[in-house]
C-alpha cells in the first residue's frame, strides 16, 4: 500500500506538469532502494545521516533565499525550469545520505541534457520513489507516458576497504516508450576520483565517492535519452 500510494503522487506530480505536452522529455530519478552499510562504516554512516538530516532545512532555507534574492530573473525562466526547482526545493524536506545521489543525478542530467544536447523543453525530477529492477514497476510509475526514462539506483553498498570508504551504486535506465532498462551498470567510487565535467562535489569526502560511483555511467545515461528523444521528433 505504501509503495502504491507514493506512486500515485509522484504520478499526479507528473500529470499536472505539462500534460498537454506529450512530447516533453520527461525523466524521474528514483531514490536507491536498497542500501547495504558494511559494519566497518556504520558508525560513520550513522553520523553523517544524523547530520544531514539535522542540516536539510538550512539547505533548503539557503536555496529559498537565494530564489528570492533573484525572483526577477526566476520569474523569467520557462515554467518547467520553475517546476524543476521547486521539486529540487521540496525535495530537501526528505534528503538523507541514502538518497543524496538522486537530487546529485537529477541536477546533472538536468544541466547536461541542455548542455550540449539542448533539449528543451524537458522536465527532471527527483523523487523519493523507491523500486526494485522490475520493469513492472517501472511500467506503474511511467504511467503509459511515451516520452518518459526511469533513472533507478536498485542498490547501494557503503563499506571501507584498507581503510578507504568505497562505494558500490547500481544505477539502471528506463525507457517507458519500449518498455526496456536500456542500461544498468555498477561502479565503485572513492572519496579521491578523476575531475567531473561539472562540480559535484568538492574535496575529498564521502560526497564525492558517491558522485564518483555513478558519473561513469552518466555519459552513457545521457547519450541513450538523448538519442531516444530524437527518435521521438
Amino acid at each position: 500500500m505504501k509503495y502504491t500510494f507514493k506512486i500515485i503522487i509522484g504520478l499526479l506530480f507528473f500529470n499536472n506538469s505539462f500534460a498537454q505536452q506529450i512530447d516533453t522529455l520527461k525523466v524521474i530519478v528514483l531514490s536507491p532502494y536498497k542500501i547495504e552499510v558494511a559494519d566497518n562504516y556504520l558508525t560513520e554512516y550513522n553520523k553523517l545521516k544524523k547530520e544531514i538530516v539535522e542540516n536539510r532545512s538550512a539547505l533548503k532555507e539557503q536555496k529559498t533565499k537565494d530564489k528570492q534574492a533573484n525572483i526577477e530573473e526566476f520569474n523569467k525562466q520557462p515554467d518547467y525550469t520553475k517546476v524543476m526547482f521547486e521539486n529540487e526545493l521540496n525535495f530537501y524536506d526528505s534528503l538523507t545520505i541514502d538518497n543524496y545521489v538522486a537530487t546529485i543525478v537529477r541536477e546533472y542530467i538536468a544541466y547536461r541534457l541542455y548542455k550540449p544536447f539542448k533539449i528543451k523543453p524537458r522536465i527532471i525530477l527527483v523523487s523519493t520513489i523507491t523500486s526494485t529492477s522490475d520493469k513492472k514497476q517501472y511500467s506503474d510509475i511511467a504511467n503509459n507516458k511515451k516520452n518518459f526514462f526511469i533513472i533507478n539506483f536498485p542498490k547501494m553498498k557503503f563499506y571501507k576497504e584498507k581503510g578507504e570508504l568505497k562505494i558500490q551504486t547500481n544505477i539502471e535506465l528506463y525507457s517507458a516508450k519500449t518498455n526496456e532498462i536500456l542500461l544498468s551498470k555498477d561502479n565503485i567510487g572513492i572519496p579521491k576520483g578523476g575531475l567531473t565535467d561539472y562540480p559535484m562535489c568538492s574535496g575529498d569526502n564521502w560526497d564525492c565517492a558517491i558522485v564518483n560511483s555513478v558519473y561513469p555511467n552518466l555519459i552513457d545515461v545521457l547519450r541513450i535519452i538523448a538519442e531516444k528523444n530524437a527518435e521521438v521528433k
